[in-house]
């Protein structure tokens, strides 16, 4: 396999020991999603998943796309938004306070002037969710969305080796797991590095650091585990945060996968 561009954003399929799938990638958030204009997408997987694994995975994306285009369109021209909305209410209160014979109340009148105002916001909003150049947008990062493919590759088979072997026995595996993985191509030692930099991001926050902290003491011979970070290790993400450890930890698991 050719070394992949700078341009080029890997996503990762990983096998569940349970045949349930998950995804490493980096669109997060809605506005990640335009990522997808900048550079090209490629998918990899070990064993092969269920056809519906990926179709679901598809319309995940094509609904962060559309939240994220929603997005943008909110915080786009907003300004312009609400001044046209302020002088919808300016207007309407003037025209109901002082151009009307019998004016409504004061207060009916501020009520009025400000349902118009909003109901202005939202139609220019509206109206914007449907210009062309929004549809042509989403319609262009759904076609990115249709345009990743998956290819498979034998090292994620290994990966998802050493993560059925962490889901099995947890901590005590780590060094198995360490094994499984040591032995790389520089390609292999590429994709375990973009993969292992999904897996920081993911735990990065201080509670796991608390967990890695904990569990550290535990490979020293430091005691058991406690109960807490023992159902943290058994949650969705347990394996996953072991994963983790096993590539990137160098002491805990007698030098880790990084002494190749």
């Amino acid at each position: 396999m050719t070394s992949r561009r700078r341009d080029v954003s890997p996503i990762f399929h990983l096998l569940m020991k349970d045949g349930s799938s998950r995804f490493l990638h980096p669109f997060n958030r809605p506005e990640d999603v335009f990522l997808l204009e900048t550079v090209e997408v490629e998918g990899f997987l070990g064993n092969e998943p269920d056809v519906s694994a990926l179709t679901a995975f598809r319309n995940h994306l094509y609904g962060l796309v559309d939240d994220g285009v929603k997005e943008w369109v909110q915080e786009n021209r907003f300004v312009v938004r609400f001044l046209l909305s302020a002088l919808v209410f300016l207007v309407s209160y003037f025209v109901l306070a002082f151009a009307i014979r019998d004016p409504l109340p004061v207060v009916d009148e501020a009520v009025v002037a400000f349902g118009l105002s909003v109901a202005t916001f939202v139609f220019l909003l509206r109206r914007e969710l449907r210009s062309f150049e929004v549809l042509e947008r989403k319609a262009r990062l759904r076609k990115k969305v249709d345009g990743i493919r998956f290819q498979e590759h034998p090292f994620l088979r290994k990966v998802e080796s050493a993560l059925w072997r962490l889901e099995e026995e947890g901590p005590d595996a780590l060094e198995e797991a360490s094994l499984l993985l040591r032995d790389r191509s520089d390609t292999e030692d590429r994709l375990l590095s973009d993969l292992n930099a999904f897996l920081r991001g993911r735990f990065a926050s201080f509670s796991w650091k608390l967990v890695r902290r904990s569990l550290r003491s535990y490979l020293a011979g430091g005691g058991g585990l406690s109960r807490r970070v023992r159902k943290v290790l058994q949650s969705k993400d347990g394996p996953f945060f072991l994963l983790h450890v096993a590539i990137e930890e160098p002491g805990g698991v007698r030098g880790g996968v990084n002494g190749r």
